[in-house]
């Protein structure tokens, strides 16, 4: 008899722990007790962050919670808001799926952004570099005399140094004026080459003062250099396009151009070049992903990003080419066929190397635009360009920049006003937008580059 009832016991015990585990498990994925049906539903899970946290949560225009914390919602698509104090509202309609995670991941932007001035004797033709951490410019002014050459910004993140990030690597001299000449950065952001026409060149240190009296006319060594910074820059393209699906492939090197990989190298801004459609499930499905709605249809003249982690691809500006300059940014946005050796003409056989065009004979001037232009959108038609978090894009327009999630969604203004040359470039830890601006349509007011405080 005492033996059937420790039995009784230990199964009760074992039931009951089963029962719990089970109970847990349900749980943790979200089934909840529906008081109104008398039923268990499963639920899904909205995590509501933000940076800053602290902001208010309504759903369906409904007070629900602050920021950060999590929350159960039968599936169904919902209008989500974000509101905090001092910062442009964020707003998405989500949907949300049983058992699954949605997150917000909101970067809220301050809706009266600080300016600070970064440089005090003018500049002009900002110039990045290719890694993102640094820009060159010129000083000419004729208030600035000893200061007048080729000067290059740090962008450092420690605010406290701004004084000192501006370090001056070619000075004007009586016989060479490097203020005049045009700038153009190396692969790998360390040297500068400061171009004056075909038959006058100089190849600057980027990270110190160069001895100008010793420099030496770079026209003889050109050809290899640009053979060698065309090679890199191509060979770098070709590894990043095999990382796509091959669909992906064929349409990254056949049907667009202006491609611009995020700074995480998982997404990919480009320029629809000809009517395609991305096929379905190039990559396995993921669990939960962005649910904004997709273009996989492309169509010339159209600006996209594709998501390589997701498989997702959305539409972010229609109809930004006309036929015409997108046969020109076709035609110009080139490089050579990458190969394993630079002197053997033997091609890599990759999809991307297969259809790569080769280009025409240019002129100097002509490659080194070319190979800025693989740089960033800023060297080429300037109005969507990638914010350093890969989750959001800068816009530029004639009086003002916004900054847009990469699904086209929270379209947010961050400044209204004149700036010069729709120059607006990101610090690299995406808490300052750098701009050009006199903050005056007054021409005769020396323009300078100025950091906007995004914090």
């Amino acid at each position: 008899m005492i033996i059937n009832q420790r039995l009784l016991i230990t199964l009760g015990v074992f039931v009951f722990i089963l029962i719990g585990t089970y109970a847990a498990v349900k749980w943790a994925q979200g089934y909840r007790f529906n008081m109104t049906q008398k039923v268990i539903e499963g639920t899904g899970l909205l995590v509501a962050n933000s940076q800053p946290q602290g902001a208010s949560v309504y759903i369906d225009g409904v007070l629900k919670t602050a920021t950060d914390d999590t929350l159960h919602l039968q599936p169904g698509s919902y209008s989500i808001k974000l509101e905090r104090d001092g910062y442009a509202t964020w707003e998405k309609q989500l949907r949300i799926d049983k058992e699954l995670v949605t997150q917000t991941n909101a970067r809220l932007f301050p809706a009266v952004p600080d300016l600070m001035a970064l440089t005090v004797n003018g500049a002009s033709d900002p110039t990045p570099s290719p890694d993102g951490h640094k820009i060159a410019y010129k000083v000419a002014s004729n208030s600035a005399e000893t200061k007048r050459g080729i000067w290059v910004l740090q962008l450092s993140d420690n605010p406290l140094r701004f004084g000192s990030n501006s370090v001056l690597i070619a000075k004007d001299t009586p016989t060479i004026k490097f203020s005049q000449a045009q700038l153009f950065w190396s692969p790998n952001s360390n040297e500068i080459l400061a171009y004056f026409n075909e038959n006058q060149m100089y190849l600057l240190n980027a990270g110190s003062e160069n001895n100008t009296a010793n420099l030496l006319n770079a026209t003889f060594q050109v050809s290899s250099l640009l053979t060698d910074w065309q090679q890199q820059l191509a060979l770098e393209r070709m590894k990043r396009l095999e990382k796509l699906p091959i669909p992906m492939q064929k349409i990254a090197t056949e049907s667009a151009t202006l491609l611009y990989f995020s700074p995480n190298e998982e997404k990919i801004l480009y320029t629809a070049t000809a009517s395609a459609t991305l096929p379905d499930q190039m990559k396995p499905p993921l669990p939960a992903i962005n649910s904004q709605p997709q273009q996989r249809d492309i169509k010339p003249g159209n600006i996209y990003v594709y998501d390589n982690k997701e498989d997702t691809n959305f539409l972010v500006r229609e109809n930004a080419f006309t036929d015409k300059d997108l046969k020109d940014v076709i035609e110009t946005f080139s490089l050579p066929t990458p190969q394993l050796n630079p002197v053997s003409p033997t091609p890599l056989l990759t999809p991307s190397a297969r259809v790569e065009k080769k280009v025409a004979e240019k002129t100097i001037i002509s490659q080194l635009t070319t190979l800025q232009m693989h740089y960033s959108p800023i060297y080429s038609y300037k109005t969507i360009q990638w914010f350093p978090n890969s989750q959001h894009l800068i816009v530029t327009e004639t009086n003002g920049m916004k900054i847009m999630e990469y699904d086209g969604t929270n379209s947010i203004p961050v400044f209204s006003g004149p700036f010069v040359g729709s120059f607006a470039y990101p610090w690299p830890n995406g808490q300052k937008l750098i701009m050009l601006t006199s903050l005056t349509t007054n021409p005769e007011v020396t323009v300078n580059l100025y950091a906007l405080d995004l914090q």
